[in-house]
């Protein structure tokens, strides 16, 4: 499993398969297995649970780099006290940080 650190997701077409189950197994389950039971690993799915996260404010969306055509997720305040609250991860630093296996062209 990957470290929880990474605190921007990515969701988006040229997004490597890779980076997508990077994402899932790394974050979507901590929520979403409290939220919305499981979620098949697909993309369509991850996009779909990203969404639900954002409607319960605990990942926002954030202006992406130009010409990337990528939303970047990041976690909100609410977000960050949630997994603090469920011992997941302690004191989650406000860094940005950006996935750069994104296919950029």
């Amino acid at each position: 499993m990957v470290p929880i650190e990474v605190l921007e997701l990515i969701s988006g077409s040229r997004v490597r398969k890779k980076t997508l189950l990077t994402l899932y197994h790394s974050f979507i389950p901590m929520y979403v297995s409290q939220i919305a039971k499981e979620v098949p690993t697909s993309p369509r799915n991850v996009s779909a649970a990203l969404k639900e996260l954002k409607g319960l404010n605990l990942v926002a969306q954030v202006p992406h780099r130009r010409n990337a055509k990528l939303k970047f997720w990041r976690i909100t305040e609410e977000g960050r006290r949630v997994v603090e609250e469920m011992g997941l991860v302690k004191n989650i630093p406000v860094v940005r940080r950006y996935d750069y296996e994104i296919e950029n062209r």
